[in-house]
């Protein structure tokens, strides 16, 4: 009976560490992200401050500014979110397919047979999601610039009486 609690005792002080050492690592991964996040943003801030008349002059104010905080958000997430989960993801599989082939080595082997399918259909669909996430993009970013601009000049809009026609433009 003492060995049996020890025992239990053992593997719960094991998952403990676990889980504080990937709390910590996560931790650690993210703030480094914020870090270069912030490094990023007030570099690409500096290069479009740093673009000439003409540029501005064929951009909308809002759609530059929406652009810049998804894009350089959606960079933040692989930053702080992607490479720790593909690292983890590794070794995770890696320590499943270890204990996988040392309980049974042929089972392990016929498990595997499926992998090149499922790797197709995680493609097929990861194409698809960011066709259309791009597409997203495009359109909140179209959307945030038509909105920031009607917001700049809404006494005008209101001047001149045409509040229905700006927001049936809006899409």
């Amino acid at each position: 009976m003492a060995n049996a609690e020890s025992g239990d005792l053992g593997f719960l002080a094991a998952v403990l560490l676990e889980y504080g050492a990937r709390s910590l690592q996560l931790y650690a991964l993210q703030l480094a992200g914020y870090r270069a996040l912030q490094r990023l943003r007030r570099r690409t801030f500096q290069h479009v401050l740093g673009q000439g008349a003409a540029f501005f002059d064929q951009r909308a104010t809002g759609n530059l500014l929406t652009r810049t905080i998804t894009d350089v958000e959606a960079v933040g997430e692989v930053l702080t979110f992607g490479i720790v989960g593909i690292a983890g993801d590794v070794f995770d599989i890696t320590l499943i397919l270890g204990a996988m082939a040392w309980l049974d080595l042929p089972l392990t082997g016929w498990s595997l047979l499926a992998a090149p399918g499922i790797v197709l259909l995680v493609n097929f669909f990861r194409r698809r999601l960011r066709f259309h996430a791009t597409e997203i993009r495009r359109s909140m970013a179209s959307a945030s610039g038509f909105f920031q601009e009607a917001l700049a000049g809404a006494k005008v809009v209101q001047l001149h009486g045409r509040q229905q026609t700006t927001l049936g433009e809006y899409h």
